[in-house]
């Protein structure tokens, strides 16, 4: 008869292999096939950072012989994406008069239309996607707005009373990334497209909605929002930054599927890590 484990014992035993490489109770090495396997069995869904990090290792951009690394490689990964982000929200090129001019003007126009209308459809039996972001991921992206002082504490990846590794870098926060000075800007595109519609399409759920609705394009000092970031907006900066990085694979409907779990798994720690593992499914 095969031995019963209790949850918190397998939560344990989990956090070691996973952290270190090694069985928690006679610090046994564990191979990258053993723990495949294990995987493969289930995942503890708690606390959020064991399966975040087993997806990390799984899909080979955190590497299972080298867990020193891990802090600056995902810093660097991280970085690399916000550059990105930075890059390549750019506004469209002139004032719409209809939007098939939009179109021919703005060359990524139906890109970010055809995104949009996926994303507003993901999922829709989820609440997870039309909440905001927490506060907290402020004090540590660039992305979204700096969280008032009594927030301004990173929450904890894992609840576990282990002092086990874990995958946040202890220098990890916005001071450490490139300087994003409006990454509402993408939104702005999407709300100065839309605002051509007629009857003009609303927009809820999105910092899109408190964007203005002027026909003239939306500029890297007019494109503000109060709105609450939510997470449905990090998948669609997700999948246009990867379409515009990768032209010849660019974007089809589904895509957002694809991505949803993912960012689901990586949530907590905001969406670079979903770029990250989204890039490496779609090119292994």
């Amino acid at each position: 008869m095969a031995r019963k484990v209790e949850p918190q014992q397998r939560l344990r035993e989990f956090e070691h292999i996973v952290f270190t490489g090694r069985t928690g109770d006679g610090g046994r090495e564990i191979d990258f096939e053993t723990f495949r396997r294990q995987c493969f069995a289930g995942i503890p869904d708690t606390p959020a950072s064991v399966r975040d990090a087993c997806w990390k290792i799984l899909l080979n951009y955190t590497p299972w012989a080298d867990r020193a690394s891990w802090p600056s490689s995902l810093t660097t990964l991280r970085s690399t994406y916000y550059s990105y982000v930075r890059d390549l929200s750019d506004p469209p090129l002139s004032p719409p008069d209809s939007p098939t001019t939009t179109t021919l003007e703005d060359p990524n126009a139906a890109l970010l239309q055809q995104i949009y209308s996926d994303v507003r459809r993901t999922l829709p039996d989820m609440a997870f996607f039309q909440l905001p972001v927490p506060a907290q991921w402020g004090s540590r992206s660039p992305l979204f707005p700096v969280p008032p002082t009594n927030s301004d504490a990173t929450v904890s990846p894992s609840s576990s009373t282990t002092s086990l590794p874990t995958l946040t870098p202890p220098t990890d926060t916005r001071a450490s990334y490139p300087d994003i000075p409006n990454p509402f800007l993408l939104y702005a595109r999407i709300a100065h497209l839309y605002a051509a519609e007629v009857p003009p399409v609303d927009l809820p759920g999105t910092p899109l909605h408190s964007t203005s609705s002027s026909s003239s394009p939306p500029t890297t000092e007019s494109a503000t929002t109060t709105a609450p970031h939510t997470h449905a907006d990090s998948l669609l900066r997700i999948l246009y930054l990867f379409a515009r990085l990768n032209p010849g694979v660019g974007y089809v409907q589904g895509m957002n599927e694809v991505l949803a779990p993912l960012y689901y798994v990586s949530a907590h720690g905001a969406d670079a890590g979903a770029f990250c593992g989204y890039y490496c499914i779609m090119f292994t």
